[in-house]
């Protein structure tokens, strides 16, 4: 049965196909109907066309639905929105277990190792679950190991239980599982990458280039995540590069991969957020961030987030273990640099800190408020420049029930136990909180605080320990 006649019925496969040789160039027009693929195995599709738009083994597909297909060596080349499965699902989608095995997929903008593009025409409900990729996926813009790009309006996307082992790379939005989303409702749970993932510019992640919404549950990586953009902003982090939204939240999930960086917002878990909650969650990579041409000093770099600018960020039971080494300013044990609203409980970092300016073993740099709650750092932490603490470097906010026993060293000066330079004002204090490590340091060294700057009501000592 020829399916290009009967675009919307259900198929179902009862044997394997092979396409070598036979000049096949994927189904032309919409896909409107359901394929079974049985468990069985469609390989060796080869489609050579570098000069157009919507290339897979269909090239579109609009309220379809997909199940039980296994490709193996699909070679596919095409302008945008590529994939193994469909260049571009308009409508609904629903996809369970789909597993592209090996092969590469290549394109320009919006590709994908199962699913180029959603698109809303006139709705985009997406559902994705157990399947998985292993074909190399290139491009540019939009890049992801099971979908490129998840298009906008009020639609949902829903993703479970997807693995990623291929190696994806392109320019920027490079996901293990996704490239990029706009404003969709976005769920996803047990979602994995194993795979390289690289951005030769910005925004890269082992789970998402980027998100605008979502709630994420037992998301992992163990790739290696690497930005390419060297003294540039990179966004770059072990899970998601840039959670570009307020009201994301991750829990239960952890990094494993080493996060590469060559320049600004470089972080264990995450790039970059505005507003998120973080519960549960680890990491155990090693992150750098250096600039090889020595451009510039480089700024917020973070075991677990890099940067974050905007509304209220919790990080509750979140760990960094992995060592932190950047020729930056701006670099924490959990957070970079924070302009927003941060609390922090029953967190730590455990690892060796290497930064110039602005380094703290939990945060980096704080211009507004943190709360830092029963919470601790332990392990070395190193600044060549100067405002550094077991806890925070330059900071302001309460510090309770939290510690350090971490060595802390500079060549400069504002070196403290707990913080370097804190900005005090009358809610500012250190309640039962205590530091027994060690502080090596230039003018303005301290137990506590190397440097308070405010008056005598903004800093208090309750029961040091």
């Amino acid at each position: 049965v020829n399916i290009q006649n009967y675009l919307d019925s259900k198929f179902t496969l009862e044997s394997d196909l092979n396409f070598k040789d036979s000049g096949f160039i994927g189904i032309q027009s919409v896909f409107k109907g359901e394929l079974d693929g049985n468990g069985f195995v469609i390989s060796d599709v080869l489609i050579n066309g570098a000069t157009k738009d919507y290339q897979g083994l269909f090239r579109y597909s609009e309220n379809a639905t997909f199940r039980n297909l296994i490709f193996k060596n699909f070679d596919i080349v095409g302008k945008n929105y590529v994939g193994s499965l469909v260049g571009e699902a308009r409508g609904t989608l629903s996809i369970d277990s789909v597993k592209s095995e090996s092969g590469t997929i290549e394109g320009n903008n919006f590709v994908g190792g199962i699913v180029g593009r959603g698109q809303n025409k006139p709705v985009t409900v997406l559902n994705i679950e157990n399947s998985s990729n292993g074909a190399q996926v290139k491009g540019v813009n939009y890049i992801g190991g099971v979908l490129g790009y998840a298009y906008n309006g009020d639609n949902s996307l829903t993703l479970s239980q997807l693995s990623n082992s291929g190696s994806i790379s392109g320019d920027s939005q490079i996901g293990g599982i996704v490239g990029g989303n706009a404003e969709l409702q976005t769920s996803g749970q047990n979602l994995s990458n194993s795979g390289a993932i690289t951005a030769a510019k910005t925004r890269a992640g082992g789970i998402f280039g980027m998100v605008k919404s979502g709630i994420f549950d037992q998301l992992e990586n163990t790739g290696v995540v690497t930005s390419n953009q060297i003294g540039l902003s990179n966004i770059i982090g072990g899970l998601i590069g840039d959670a570009d939204a307020d009201g994301i939240e991750i829990r239960n999930s952890v990094n494993q991969g080493e996060i590469q960086g060559t320049g600004h917002n470089v972080g264990g878990l995450l790039g970059e957020a505005r507003g998120i909650i973080i519960e549960d969650s680890i990491n155990e990579g090693a992150v750098t961030s250096i600039d090889s041409a020595e451009h510039t000093i480089l700024r917020n770099i973070g075991g677990v987030l890099g940067y974050t600018n905007s509304a209220v960020t919790v990080l509750n039971s979140v760990n960094s273990i992995g060592d932190i080494i950047a020729e930056a300013s701006y670099v924490g044990g959990l957070i970079g640099r924070n302009a927003g609203f941060v609390n922090i409980s029953n967190s730590s970092f455990n690892g060796s800190l290497q930064g110039f300016k602005y380094v703290g073993g939990l945060v980096g740099s704080s211009t507004v408020d943190v709360s830092i709650l029963n919470s601790n750092s332990s392990g070395n932490i190193q600044s060549t420049g100067g405002y550094v603490g077991g806890l925070e470097g330059y900071g302001r906010g309460t510090i309770e029930l939290s510690y350090s026993n971490a060595v802390v060293v500079s060549e400069g000066q504002f070196v403290g136990g707990l913080v370097g330079y804190k900005l005090a004002t009358i809610a500012d204090s250190f309640v039962n909180s205590f530091f027994s490590g060690t502080v090596i340091g230039g003018r303005y060294s301290g137990g506590l605080a190397g440097y308070r700057r405010g008056s005598g009501l903004g800093c208090t000592v309750a029961n040091k320990l």
